[in-house]
């Protein structure tokens, strides 16, 4: 069997798969850049396969070996097949019995992790002798793209979540006092803003402060946070200060699978909105909801544009936090859900 599948390799090597399935060309690439690992050694390298986080095989992790094998012939690898199909211990980066079985210098190994809408594939390579690692390399692949590459519909994403808390701080005898930050609310110039959240699944977020002059300030970058922990925007002990007058500014909170580092097509389009006079304190704003709109179902598909939220929102528990000065505040956090892309906005004027 081994020998049956190193031909089908050898010929697909040649040439591309037959009845290429839709998302090949993710997996492909991404199992090519984890090959690199393990075809620069002199020697043969003993494929033991990939096993999911069970330490079991399954389609996925078979269509991954089929892929794995093709990429390390293609490179010119010596490959050995050596990989059972017996279930993996997960305290055991490679059973036992390879160790003494296996006779290539090299061996390669693969872990496939679940985290949907994401996958996580990591390749390590060890030298059989001596047990060390030599080479490990982690691969992020959109799910989808992994079944689609097995000729099935991709799975429909659970909808993105998030708690999200509005804070806001005016300086007053000089102490720090909270002050409620809400749609059409009004603060003061001097105040100080900030979010802290947390996302209910792996995503990227980006969350940024929009005026009615046309200016843009970041309070989260734009980056891949993890779920089960609190984030700060911009930073736990940091706050953005509003001090321009007579100005509507507009937060929106974005969560999304993925989005581009390169979002200057966003803001021209919310600039073009407000030199042409579109948007004017708080008439307009939503053409720059549809705009942000827009912009995202580019970055995330779907059948729709995204919906913004504006509306009222369910609240969670109230939560209190200490900053480093002594000052409480309290608040009760936003409990946002949205697909395939979840965005809040909240408009406010500084008078």
């Amino acid at each position: 069997m081994r020998a049956a599948l190193l031909v089908l390799l050898l010929l697909a090597g040649c040439g591309s798969w037959p009845r290429r399935p839709p998302g090949a060309g993710e997996v492909e690439a991404a199992l090519a850049e984890l090959a690199q690992a393990a075809a620069r050694r002199e020697g043969e390298v003993a494929v033991l396969g990939f096993r999911d986080g069970e330490g079991k095989q399954t389609a996925r992790t078979r269509l991954l070996d089929e892929y794995l094998l093709s990429a390390l012939l293609r490179s010119g690898a010596a490959v050995q097949v050596a990989g059972g199909e017996e279930v993996w211990k997960k305290d055991e980066a490679i059973p036992a019995r390879y160790w003494s079985e296996v006779e290539a210098p090299w061996m390669a190994a693969g872990y496939l992790r679940e985290d949907p809408p994401w996958v996580y594939l990591r390749l390590q390579v060890v030298e059989r002798q001596s047990g060390t690692l030599v080479a490990a390399r982690t691969r992020r692949l959109a799910a989808a793209a992994l079944d689609q590459g097995l000729g099935q519909a991709p799975v429909t994403p659970a909808p993105l979540s998030a708690t999200l808390h509005l804070l806001a701080l005016r300086q007053e005898g000089g102490f720090a006092r909270q002050v409620a930050l809400e749609a059409g609310g009004r603060l003061q110039p001097g105040d100080r803003v900030q979010i802290r959240f947390e996302v209910g699944v792996e995503s990227q977020v980006f969350a940024f402060l929009y005026s009615s002059a046309g200016a843009q300030r970041d309070l989260f970058p734009g980056q891949l946070v993890y779920k089960g922990r609190m984030h700060y925007g911009p930073a736990e002990e940091e706050w953005l200060s509003l001090d321009e007058t007579n100005q509507v500014h507009t937060l929106y909170f974005i969560v999304a699978p993925r989005l581009d580092e390169d979002k200057s097509a966003l803001f021209e389009n919310l600039a073009e909105l407000i030199s042409q006079g579109q948007v004017n304190q708080f008439s307009g704003i939503e053409k720059l909801d549809q705009a942000v709109a827009a912009f995202l179902a580019k970055q995330v598909g779907g059948d729709a544009p995204p919906q913004v939220l504006r509306q009222e929102v369910a609240l969670g528990e109230e939560e209190k936090f200490i900053l480093a000065d002594g000052t409480v505040l309290v608040s009760r956090p936003q409990q946002l859900s949205g697909a395939p892309a979840l965005v809040r906005a909240i408009s406010f004027s500084v008078q």
